[in-house]
């Protein structure tokens, strides 16, 4: 029943919205109100991106700053992979339980598939380091050097790194600033 008055109120938003010309636009919100109508509300709520202290990491500790190289070596690594268009080495960067995985393997066989491209890690800094995860911001530049309709581009964002299966930091999440 409540499917059913659902798809009734869609319908009757597509008449009433068909119906209004140019000549007799109307305010879709007084309408609703004459007609004591009322949108359900919809979870509209989005992911909300962290907010992160880009502060690089100081005073390192020894076991930190070797957790440190292997993080940048482990985003160095999938930045040449990448150039490389090594779909395999890409992947052995990436955490096994990614929720990012599926979409890396896809944008990579699109972007590989239809360009060739110039990637540049511009900046890294550890900003984060526990016993579970790792953080680096980012900086990188992608400019495509065979392909028509991409567009060059300087990202940033935070790599949040986790050890893998196998005992390695592998890059397990991307939030992109």
């Amino acid at each position: 029943m409540h499917n059913i008055r659902l798809i009734l109120l869609g319908l009757f938003f597509i008449t009433l919205l068909s119906g209004c010309g140019s000549d007799e636009k109307k305010d879709l919100s007084d309408v609703m109100d004459k007609k004591n109508l009322t949108v359900p509300e919809t979870n509209t709520q989005t992911e909300q991106v962290p907010q992160y202290d880009i502060t690089p990491l100081t005073n390192l500790t020894p076991e930190q700053e070797k957790i440190k190289e292997e993080a940048l070596e482990v985003i160095r690594k999938n930045i040449e992979y990448t150039q490389n268009e090594d779909v395999k080495g890409v992947l052995s960067t990436i955490h096994e339980d990614s929720p990012q995985l599926e979409s890396t393997k896809k944008g990579m066989e699109y972007i590989f598939k239809n360009f060739d491209m110039k990637y540049t890690l511009l900046e890294t800094e550890v900003i984060s380091i526990t016993d579970d995860e790792v953080q680096v911001f980012y900086r990188q530049r992608t400019e495509a050097v065979k392909g028509v309709g991409f567009t060059n581009q300087d990202a940033a964002g935070i790599h949040i790194l986790k050890k893998s299966k196998d005992g390695h930091w592998k890059i397990y999440k991307t939030v992109y600033l």
